[in-house]
């Protein structure tokens, strides 16, 4: 869909954005304090998350569903993202969008995310409205053909059309050889082409349900009279545990792989993935930290080295992805003039081995942490950032105060912790490599 989507490092550089909100010497009663909140399980399993604040007329109602292309079948990929465009009818997005909200949905690897951001006036008819999103979808052949097509046609635009769309679905696939990350978030259009309205009921039985389902509302209401009201108008959700199935892992990457890609672009093009921890993993606080160091403004290291000093690269950016599994930390770079990727791909590993042997400075520690906070601030201030927040935590480790603990371990971190993860995680050998090359392909 269109609109704002979550950060690629979601949970941690959300959680970190608490740190400056709240001040880095902020205890876990003070946060406490600043967003205190009601949990609620429903007899159905469907779990309700409610964050109160009266500080601005605004109600943020987000639906997180637990499941995203990572629970899907080769051969049978894009049934999430169908799912979300099934359940986001285009009458149901007019008549939101023409009372000024703010109305939009997302699907990743992990999981499915619909949102509603608006006056408080309307939160009754939101219930209602996202409660119809489950018991009147309709799965019939003419709903099912046409978004089909629609969904053919986002992929044509976003991935078929768009050279670093293509890249980046390359790149997963190339890091990626047996775990279910390596699909297309939108679905590969074979499968698309081959699915069937009996694929479709099955993926919907087995997923959405009851104990898959949570909602948040955060903003500007009265719990006590928002929680009953969930509870009934959600009663009828089918009933059911967390029906996930947690996959077999990727296998180790022994060897380094390349790949190169021919299209239409102005200079030579890299992306870089090394496989790393997942999101609940302690290595993925370093991660965060490094890859800021790395690569967070012209501060950082391989900008002023190679954008500045050395004028061989155009831009540049790096992330470290710490999703629900173990993830990548991903590097893209785009060369200036006639420079070759393979030497911007050199250069930076020649910055990562310096890291490697000599380590960081605790100034650049602290600068990160400031910086990876400051990147988010702006969202936590509003009650969708704060239903993000809080979202996100439920959805992967269905505990809503996980982050408190996040905090504590962020500012722990030291630059022998960075050097450690930088020696572990970023070896040559580890390399996945995808160059876009100008031109058509030989």
């Amino acid at each position: 869909m269109k609109g704002r989507h979550l950060r690629q490092n979601q949970l941690r550089l959300i959680s970190l954005s608490l740190i400056l909100a709240l001040t880095s010497a902020c205890k876990t009663s003070e946060l406490k304090t600043k967003f205190p909140y009601t949990k609620k399980e429903f007899k159905n399993g469907v779990t309700a998350i409610l964050i109160e604040d009266h500080d601005a007329p605004v109600v943020s109602y987000q639906t997180w569903i637990r499941v995203g292309s990572v629970d899907e079948q080769p051969g049978k990929t894009g049934l999430a993202h169908l799912f979300e465009h099934l359940m986001f009818p285009k009458e149901f997005l007019q008549k939101l969008e023409s009372r000024g909200f703010e109305v939009n949905a997302m699907t990743t690897r992990d999981y499915t995310m619909f949102y509603e951001n608006f006056h408080p006036k309307y939160i009754d008819e939101v219930i209602g409205l996202e409660v119809d999103r489950f018991r009147q979808l309709r799965l019939d052949a003419a709903s099912f053909q046409n978004e089909k097509l629609v969904v053919l046609e986002e992929r044509r635009m976003r991935i078929e059309n768009s050279p670093e769309g293509k890249m980046q679905e390359a790149l997963w696939a190339l890091a990626f050889k047996a775990h279910p990350y390596r699909f297309p978030t939108s679905g590969s259009p074979l499968d698309l082409f081959a699915m069937s309205e009996r694929d479709l009921q099955d993926f919907y039985a087995h997923h959405y349900q009851g104990g898959n389902l949570t909602v948040v509302v955060s903003g500007d209401f009265k719990t006590a009279q928002v929680l009953p009201k969930l509870e009934i108008a959600y009663a009828g959700i089918p009933a059911g545990r967390p029906s996930r199935v947690i996959p077999a892992p990727e296998p180790e990457q022994a060897a380094e792989r390349i790949l190169e890609l021919h299209d239409q672009v102005a200079s030579q093009e890299f992306a870089i993935a090394y496989p790393i921890s997942a999101g609940s993993r302690s290595d993925s606080y370093a991660l965060d930290v490094l890859a800021s160091i790395l690569f967070a403004g012209r501060s950082s290291r391989v900008f002023k080295q190679l954008v500045e000093t050395d004028q061989i690269l155009l831009a540049i950016s790096g992330v470290a992805f710490t999703p629900l599994y173990p993830g990548l930390f991903l590097v893209n770079g785009t060369m200036r003039g006639k420079f070759e990727a393979w030497q911007g791909e050199k250069e930076i590993q020649k910055i990562v081995r310096q890291v490697q042997e000599s380590g960081v400075t605790d100034d650049e520690v602290a600068t990160a942490i400031r910086r990876l906070s400051l990147q988010v601030l702006d969202e936590l201030r509003s009650p969708f950032g704060v239903g993000q927040l809080f979202g996100l935590v439920e959805t992967f480790f269905r505990d809503p105060e996980l982050f408190y603990r996040d905090i504590e371990k962020y500012q722990k971190i030291t630059a022998a912790d960075v050097k450690r993860v930088a020696e572990k995680y970023l070896q040559s050998q580890k390399r996945n490599v995808l160059r876009l090359i100008p031109g058509r392909e030989p």
